[in-house]
């Protein structure tokens, strides 16, 4: 439904967005994450039609929205847009804000659409309601209703949690993701906050100035980062040296492990340990020291020293609490380690 296709921009000489390819099919709900001023919103902002491409095509639905020497206006895109103060118009009821799209329609069909999409996000209770009257949750609701009343190809959403209290976020984020796959909409979704991304989106983008670093599952962004950046902006975890042994293996402080990854950097690798691959466990052989701890309420993220000096992450049940400076077992549980080449 969505192709980006090698696509730049440009702020007069400045690059903001370069080279930047990504596909999301039919009914898929894609992220664009990243920290702020990587790039993020202007790659919504072109797809919305609202920025010119210094180089590259979009399409949607195989039709060509924008290209250096074309531009389809905005309105001509059936690209639906959910902004971050959701826009919505004071002085209409719940009901006109979702059907303010839908006037060249004839009323028995507007109404009935009105009634679908109010059906959709859970608001028939409100329907008479003026914006001022629902919570933060709600007016996001009616915002994202609005713009999936005309049917668009695409929904396009710009930080759409950010106005909400952090204990909100995540719970309606998967309530968005719900309203969208019911809908069958295939949407993009611009955060920083990955944990947002991971609720919703099929398919997240990890920017980093400007660049694409990784499209990919959330899943694999987490276990199989494309680089460096991906592997510390997504989740937590530690980079351990290590040397190739034989096939795909490594050795390091922990034993070997399996870690496929760059070859032909023999003595110069370095693997990803994740904390959730740490376990605790009185009888291992290889020991460490408890350095730090936080309580995160099911459990705590524990910073461990091994005997070299370096550290490691590791999560533990908060029913069985070490103390820090006590002497923990560790024992790895994973099926491969990342490995990233460490002269790059």
């Amino acid at each position: 439904m969505l192709n980006l296709d090698s696509i730049s921009v440009a702020y007069g000489a400045t690059p903001v967005v370069q080279n930047l390819s990504a596909e999301l099919a039919e009914g898929e709900i894609g992220c664009l994450l990243g920290a702020s001023g990587c790039g993020k919103t202007t790659v919504l902002r072109a797809i919305a039609g609202f920025e010119p491409l210094r180089a590259g095509e979009i399409r949607v639905g195989g039709e060509l929205m924008a290209s250096p020497t074309h531009m389809l206006a905005p309105q001509a895109r059936r690209i639906g847009v959910v902004f971050q103060d959701y826009a919505l118009f004071p002085h209409l009821s719940v009901a006109a804000n979702i059907g303010f799209g839908l006037s060249k329609e004839p009323a028995v069909r507007r109404n009935a659409r009105v009634i679908e999409m109010l059906d959709l996000v859970g608001l028939q209770h409100a329907a008479e309601r003026y914006p001022h009257e629902l919570s933060g949750g709600q007016q996001q609701r009616v915002a994202l209703a609005r713009a999936l009343a005309p049917q668009p190809r695409l929904m396009l959403m710009d930080e759409p949690f950010s106005n909400l209290d952090v204990t909100l976020r995540e719970r309606l984020a998967a309530e968005v993701r719900l309203i969208l796959k019911r809908a069958g909409a295939t949407a993009v979704l611009v955060t920083h906050d990955q944990r947002e991304a991971f609720a919703v989106a099929d398919k997240v983008g990890v920017i980093s100035d400007g660049r694409l670093c990784q499209w990919d599952t959330p899943y694999a962004l987490y276990h199989r980062p494309a680089d460096r950046y991906v592997a510390g902006f997504i989740g937590e975890g530690v980079l351990l040296p290590a040397v190739r042994a034989a096939g795909n293996c490594v050795d390091c402080e922990l034993g070997r492990l399996e870690a496929p990854g760059p070859h032909g950097a023999a003595s110069g690798v370095e693997i990803l340990i994740r904390p959730d691959s740490v376990m605790l466990d009185h009888d291992a052989a290889l020991r460490a020291r408890v350095v730090s701890r936080s309580f995160r309420g099911a459990e705590f993220l524990y910073t461990l020293q091994l005997a070299s000096g370096r550290r490691l992450l590791a999560l533990g049940p908060s029913r069985l609490a070490y103390e820090v400076g006590s002497d923990v077992g560790v024992r790895l549980v994973m099926e491969h380690a990342v490995a990233f080449d460490a002269a790059a």
